[in-house]
């Protein structure tokens, strides 16, 4: 059994089982783009999504990256989106990684999201520390930007926070991020901040930059 069947195993076990599971991108193939990703039967929700990035002539790429956002958007099988399209651009240009991977805090697909669209966030935050112990892959992008803060009250975000420390910071994962925001959050992969993340990255050596927890807000 294979990593992304045994995702859909343990959200059946968590009672989300109407899903388009274990399915092939099916981007124009001049892209030469190869991923897989699981939605619900109806789109509205996405729980995972991943790419392989295509060699550079000579290049020798290994292990996965593991990246944590806040909701997915607007890329589904058939087309990707401009978030998606400026993760594949950093993780090609600025490291070595043969994958990178997607989970989200939530898992509706929202162009405009907001925790009170989304459900509740203790079922969301345990949905994925269930996942991601799956594989416990140790090398975490943190890209969630500032909608969490801004949309829970000071005692909710604390808890939240608290709970995010529990799932990601521990002692075998090795934390990045592009950037931070003015407010110290892990700044999203947004085509809006593909400036500010590009000069972030290479004031870094064109590397992403290795963060410990207690530097996020």
């Amino acid at each position: 059994m294979d990593y992304v069947q045994k995702i859909c195993e343990k959200l059946d076990e968590s009672g989300i089982n109407d899903l388009l599971a274990d399915t092939k991108l099916h981007y124009d193939t001049k892209s030469e783009r190869n991923g897989r990703i699981i939605m619900s039967n109806d789109l509205s929700c996405r729980y995972y999504y991943s790419e392989e990035i295509k060699n550079k002539k000579g290049e020798n790429r290994e292990n996965k990256i593991t990246i944590i956002m806040f909701n997915p958007a607007k890329a589904n099988l058939y087309k990707s989106d401009k978030t998606i399209d400026n993760t594949y651009r950093i993780i090609r240009d600025y490291t070595n990684y043969k994958e990178f991977e997607i989970f989200n805090l939530f898992n509706i697909r929202n162009s405009n999201p907001a925790c009170q669209k989304e459900t509740d966030i203790k079922t969301n935050f345990k949905l994925l520390k269930e996942l991601l112990s799956i594989e416990n892959n140790p090398y975490v992008l943190l890209a969630w930007g500032g909608l969490l803060r801004k949309e829970l009250k000071s005692d909710e975000y604390k808890c939240a926070m608290e709970k995010l420390n529990g799932i990601l910071n521990s002692d075998n994962r090795c934390l990045y991020i592009v950037a931070l925001t003015k407010d110290k959050h892990p700044m999203h992969l947004s085509s809006q901040n593909k400036k500010r993340i590009e000069n972030s990255l290479k004031s870094n050596n064109d590397k992403l930059i290795s963060c410990s927890w207690n530097e996020i807000r």
